[in-house]
C-alpha cells in the first residue's frame, strides 16, 4: 500500500496563520503525499485552472506550480529537464512563458515575485567551485571538485521575475532550496521561523531581490515555441534518465530492460 506523510510543511504554517496559498498540479503533485492534502481540492488545483484563477481573482499570498514531470496520456512532460525518450525542451520553456504572460496580465502583477528554480543543476555548466559548509553529522559526502571545500554541491540555477527587480540584478549571497521557504516565512509568518527545521532557520532569504519601489512596466508577451524547435533529445541505450523514467513508470519497461535490471543471482535467507 501507499503510505502518506504527516510532517509539518510550510503550507501547514500558512494555514494556521490564515495566509492564503494555492498549489497547481499537472498530474498528481508531490504535495498529495502529505496525508492532509491527498484529497484537497480547494488549495490544490489542476494547472488548467491557473490562467482563469489568476486573471479573475489575482494570486493568493503564496502559489506553487508543479510541472508535468513525465509524458502520459494526460499531457506532455514540461519540467524543463534534459532527458527522457520524448523530451522536448521547448515544452518547459513554453510553460514558463505561459506563466509569465499570465502573471503580467493579472491585477496582482505589480506586487508579484515569481521564482523559477530547479531541483538540481541538470545540464547547466557551473564554472565556480562549490562553497564549503559545516560537515554533515549524518554522512561523509565526497567533494564535487577536488579543489573545492567540503560539502556543498554545484550551484542550482534560479531566476527571479518581478517588476520590482532591475534587469540583470544578482542576489549576491549563498542560498539553497530552503531559502524559498525562508523567504515565504520572513514575509508572511516571521513569528513561526523559530519552529521550523534548523536548515530553514539558518538559510538566507531572498531579501534584496526586489529593491525597486516603483514597479517596471510589463515586457512584451513571450511567444510560444513550436514543437521540435529545439529538437527532441535522443538518448543512448541504457541512458541514466531512461532508467529513472522507466523505473518510475513500470508500464514503460520492455521485456529486455526488465531482464537487464534483474539481479544476475539470488540468495535465499
Amino acid at each position: 500500500g501507499v503510505g502518506y506523510m504527516e510532517v509539518q510543511t510550510i503550507f501547514d504554517y500558512l494555514t494556521e496563520e490564515n495566509i492564503s496559498w494555492r498549489f497547481y498540479e499537472h498530474d498528481l503533485s508531490f504535495l498529495r503525499l502529505m496525508d492532509k492534502y491527498r484529497l484537497d481540492t480547494f488549495n490544490i488545483r489542476n494547472f488548467g485552472d491557473f490562467e482563469t484563477d489568476v486573471l479573475q481573482g489575482g494570486l493568493p499570498s503564496v502559489t506553487f506550480i508543479d510541472p508535468n514531470f513525465t509524458s502520459n496520456p494526460a499531457g506532455t512532460a514540461n519540467d524543463d529537464h534534459p532527458g527522457g525518450v520524448h523530451t522536448d525542451m521547448s515544452s518547459g520553456q513554453n510553460l514558463i512563458a505561459h506563466i509569465i504572460n499570465t502573471l503580467q496580465a493579472a491585477p496582482t502583477w505589480s506586487r508579484t515575485l515569481f521564482i523559477i528554480t530547479y531541483d538540481e543543476h541538470g545540464g547547466f555548466y557551473d564554472h565556480v567551485p562549490p562553497p564549503g559548509s559545516a560537515a554533515s553529522p549524518f554522512s561523509n559526502v565526497a567533494k564535487v571538485h577536488p579543489d573545492a571545500p567540503a560539502m556543498m554541491g554545484v550551484r542550482v540555477p534560479t531566476f527571479i521575475v518581478s517588476p520590482q527587480t532591475p534587469p540583470g540584478h544578482i542576489v549576491d549571497r549563498v542560498l539553497d532550496h530552503t531559502s524559498i521557504v525562508k523567504t515565504i516565512a520572513a514575509r508572511f509568518i516571521a513569528n513561526r521561523i523559530g519552529e521550523m527545521p534548523l536548515r530553514v532557520q539558518q538559510s538566507a532569504h531572498l531579501g534584496g531581490a526586489v529593491p525597486l519601489d516603483n514597479p517596471r512596466a510589463p515586457v512584451l508577451a513571450f511567444s510560444q515555441l513550436q514543437e521540435d524547435t529545439l529538437g527532441i533529445e535522443k538518448l543512448e541505450k541504457d541512458d541514466f534518465h531512461e532508467r529513472i523514467s522507466t523505473m518510475g513508470s513500470p508500464a514503460k519497461l520492455s521485456d529486455d530492460l526488465i531482464k537487464r535490471l534483474k539481479p544476475k543471482r539470488s540468495m535465499a535467507l
